[in-house]
């Protein structure tokens, strides 16, 4: 603990209130009996608390917002009271962010005076989340003080003021400072009580200096809902003094802030823990207008030492959009120094397409992967009407050889290099045609949503007949769960070509297995595909069961020929939630999610360059799932996520034979380039 706990540096009469105000507390606690002189003492302290407040009424006012909206997100809310900081003589206020969730018609600002002016809305800064007001008055308002950063001690007594219950006086909280560098650094800590009631009110020491704006806020929250439910519960944030005044200028001058971005993701899942090492760099973005690459080792940004991915956070939350950012990476035996301007909003990336699909081909063994003279080379197995392929002339049974300068090898190499370029963008395309090189140049494109209407030519080259494909149907299980598997799965004869698998999850009927293996079964032999649909372990399925569906993935990747691509989870209203939940995993191996009749409510994640997923949902119109499935399905487009949507009509059903025929194009598709 610091020894001047609670006071400042140059205090005189007010350093030992705190550490009495611990003492007293600490008798309370052990049931020692006060005595006269504790009870002076806690006078002296509640008389310290109320002269700080007294220096900083003034300056606190009652903010009352009129009309707007009545629900944000899930929270209801109405016309209310909050609290706002003078904190410029010509009548500049600031408040939280909060209080203007609901976009109000009109705000009303009330003085310590009883005074009440009309208040406009000059601008909000979105990282902190305050909102800076201005009032016009005849008179100029009075401003408190502030405590300098260099004064804070975590320990010392803070006291949270507002304006709200009466307005002829503030209403305070007394507690403790429990930390000075919270949220990435942007606030302070401390346990004095806060809610609504004085979001945007100051939180003030002992001698009546300002420490910082009470707004709610949360580590891993970004608007203005964000850390509203902790209020009252001991954790209170406060946006420092002196970014307090830095944002109020810049404000004034600009308009709203919003957070920075340099569209840098590093190794390893944890954000704290993560290595300083660039593993994606977010194409169109400042870092790689920067010139940033993957496997930069940042080590600083503007002269601060880079260490963890924490260090890297927390100087990028401190900036704002617009600002220029000075970042020193290490490149192999390389030291550079590079300069971006953050943004205020990454673009979600956005798969480009060519506009075919690959023949696929059996995988080789090792003796043959070690040959020199294997064809560097992929070869069109279908061209995609009004695709940059179609534009280009490009025909089934081209061989592409290089896209852009780079050499194209395989399927997955294919997907690679064109993962480094966006849609809209030209590249040049180099083919045999009958043993005979040409040229030609194309406009990338997205990823379709439509689905082939008609049949496809043989998926590989040495595609047999599917009436004689060898599939056998058992049934299996896995370690340390009791649901039953069953599968369709091919035969020895074909075991070794690429085959895509569709895991099916049944709805909470009772799973029709003989029905699912009999409308699937040709399907299954015509576009080589494994069929794995296990059963719940009761009427339902269970959250725990998602690592089953897990296990039995690996499964089936290790034990057949599984092509990556073309990896589905599939199912109908519970199944169809089922799949999407586990399916939706970052770093899961599903390739595509088809969900009949089922929403989503939990979040996406970021769509990458490596992260080729696609998604089909399907519903009834008067499904009470509807509104939610429409949901769904915009958050996913908004994601820029492939997203066929096929309607089931009015009421909820399962696909019909067509449709389902369809679904086995979409996933024989899923390997497009």
């Amino acid at each position: 603990m610091d020894k001047e706990r609670g006071c400042g540096p140059t205090t005189s009469c007010r350093l030992g209130v705190a550490i009495v105000a611990a003492l007293l507390a600490m008798q309370s606690a052990t049931g020692v009996a006060q005595t006269d002189d504790d009870v002076s003492l806690r006078r002296a302290r509640g008389a310290a608390v109320r002269a700080a407040a007294e220096r900083v009424a003034p300056s606190v006012v009652r903010i009352e917002t009129i009309g707007g909206l009545e629900r944000v997100g899930s929270v209801l809310f109405g016309s209310g009271t909050s609290t706002g900081l003078i904190v410029h003589p010509d009548g500049y206020i600031l408040s939280s962010a909060f209080a203007f969730r609901t976009r109000p018609a009109s705000v009303l600002v009330q003085l310590a005076d009883g005074e009440r002016l009309p208040a406009s809305i000059v601008a909000t800064d979105h990282s902190r989340m305050l909102t800076l007001l201005k009032v016009d008055a005849d008179h100029p308002l009075p401003v408190p003080r502030y405590a300098p950063a260099e004064s804070r001690r975590v320990g010392q007594t803070t006291i949270a003021m507002g304006r709200t219950f009466t307005p002829d006086r503030p209403n305070v909280a007394v507690g403790i400072l429990s930390a000075t560098s919270r949220i990435w650094g942007k606030a302070i800590q401390t346990d004095a009580a806060a809610s609504p009631a004085n979001y945007g009110g100051p939180l003030i020491d002992l001698q009546g200096r300002v420490l910082g704006l009470l707004v709610p806020l949360s580590p891993g929250g970004d608007d203005e809902l964000a850390g509203y439910e902790w209020y009252d519960s001991g954790i209170a944030f406060a946006i420092p003094a002196e970014q307090m005044q830095r944002s109020l200028e810049r404000m004034r001058e600009q308009g709203d802030l919003t957070p920075g971005h340099l569209g840098v993701n590093l190794r390893g899942k944890s954000v704290i823990l993560a290595e300083p090492v660039a593993a994606e760099i977010h194409p169109g973005s400042p870092a790689a207008e920067a010139g940033l690459a993957e496997g930069d080792r940042i080590v600083e940004i503007d002269g601060q030492p880079i260490r963890r991915g924490a260090d890297m956070k927390r100087a990028l939350t401190q900036r704002y959009a617009g600002d220029e950012v000075r970042i020193v990476v290490t490149r192999g035996e390389e030291r550079l120094e590079l300069s971006a301007t953050l943004i205020d909003e990454l673009q979600p990336y956005q798969h480009p397409f060519l506009g075919i699909l690959p023949v696929r081909q059996s995988e080789r063994n090792e003796a043959e992967d070690d040959s020199n003279d294997l064809p560097e080379s992929v070869t069109i197995r279908w061209v995609y009407p009004d695709s940059p392929a179609a534009e280009a002339k490009l025909e089934p049974g081209d061989v592409l050889q290089r896209l852009g300068g780079d050499t194209l090898t395989d399927r997955r190499q294919v997907a690679a290099v064109i993962a480094k370029r966006r849609p809209g963008q030209e590249v040049s395309v180099d083919f045999m045609r009958g043993g005979e090189p040409r040229t030609a140049r194309l406009k990338l494109a997205t990823l379709p949503e439509s689905v082939p209407a008609g049949p496809l030519p043989p998926p590989a080259e040495d595609a047999k007949d599917p009436n004689e494909a060898d599939y056998a149907e058992t049934d299996t299980s896995v370690d340390g769960f009791d649901n039953i598997i069953h599968t369709y799965v091919p035969g020895e004869a074909v075991a070794g070509a690429p085959h895509g698998l569709l895991l099916w999850l049944h709805s909470s009927d009772a799973s029709d297995w003989t029905a699912l293996r009999d409308r699937w079964a040709p399907l299954c032999r015509r576009h080589r595909l494994v069929l794995v649909a296990p059963e719940a372990g009761g009427d339902r399925w269970h959250r725990r069961e998602a690592e089953l569906i897990g296990k039995i993935l690996n499964r089936f990747i290790e034990q057949y020929s599984i092509d990556p691509a073309r990896v589905v989870l599939a199912g109908r209203e519970s199944g169809g939630a089922m799949a999407m939940m586990v399916g939706s995993e970052e770093d899961g191996p599903v390739s595509g999610i088809a969900s009949i009749g089922a929403p989503f409510g939990a979040t996406f994640p970021e769509n990458r360059p490596e992260l080729r997923r696609a998604y089909l949902l399907a519903h009834a119109e008067n499904s009470p799932y509807a509104p939610a499935v429409k949901s769904t399905i915009e958050r996913l487009r908004k994601a820029r996520y492939p997203t066929t949507v096929w309607p089931l009509g009015e009421e909820p059903r399962g696909l019909n034979k067509q449709e389902t025929e369809s679904l086995a194009r979409w996933i024989d598709t899923l390997d497009r380039l």
